[in-house]
């Protein structure tokens, strides 16, 4: 049994059991390690919001990342803090878009949602933004309709890619794949709001690797490849 002594102490470690498929409540370790959401490998995370974006694409993706130690900005593409989406939930960003420092920022995250992709596409600064990154290798994320952007833009390539069904046709040059995420390179992209766990996932994956990516999934009780987990938190009672 772990326990924590004060405010201070850190996760350090985590496990994950996996059962075996034979008909019994057997299970096997897969791993255990330490937390890698450290100062040292975080990376910034942009995502930008328009009027009209799809709520559960864009928070499940800031809920993820900020759960694994991830810095993750939500971002207003106006003057205004408060952006409403597709269903009129309000949300107050961190910041606008004249106050985001690229330079500084490592993935630029494309919800979708409409007229919230329509939005973010209109926006030259933030299209300037997205072709600069993907010009320096930098990782674009962008779910259910926003893949499309990418596709009007060349971003994709000779890339696997998915988007929304009713998208694919404007994934131009991609090999479209009917899969939840995928990741070609720096490129992730997502289905649709039923892919927002997976996509947030895959952009975590890109940052702090599959093991992360893996004990998040079993943390969140995300059922994959028949995991089972009990993450080290405060309070908590561990196997």
């Amino acid at each position: 049994m772990h326990t924590f002594e004060n405010d201070t102490d850190e996760i350090t470690e985590f496990v994950v059991f996996r059962y075996v498929p034979d008909g019994t409540d057997k299970r096997e370790l897969i791993k255990g390690d330490k937390n890698p959401g450290t100062e040292e490998s975080m990376s910034k995370t942009a995502i930008f919001f328009a009027t009209g974006y799809e709520e559960i694409e864009a928070l499940t993706v800031v809920d993820i990342l900020r759960r694994a130690g991830e810095e993750i900005t939500m971002v207003s593409i106006t003057d205004e803090r408060r952006v409403s989406s597709s269903h009129g939930v309000e949300v107050t960003m961190d910041k606008v878009f004249s106050e985001v420092n690229f330079d500084e920022t490592d993935v630029i995250v494309l919800p979708g949602g409409m007229p919230g992709t329509k939005n973010l596409e209109a926006c030259g600064a933030l299209m300037e933004q997205v072709d600069a990154f993907v010009k320096a290798g930098k990782t674009v994320a962008a779910v259910c309709a926003a893949p499309s952007i990418l596709g009007h833009r060349g971003h994709l390539k000779g890339k696997k890619a998915c988007s929304f069904p009713d998208r694919e046709s404007e994934l131009e040059g991609a090999d479209v794949k009917q899969e939840p995420a995928v990741t070609d390179g720096n490129i992730i992209t997502g289905r649709g709001m039923g892919a927002a766990i997976p996509f947030g996932l895959a952009i975590l994956e890109k940052l702090q690797g599959k093991e992360a990516a893996d004990a998040m999934a079993a943390k969140i009780v995300y059922k994959q490849n028949n995991c089972s987990a009990r993450a080290i938190h405060k309070s908590d009672i561990y196997l």
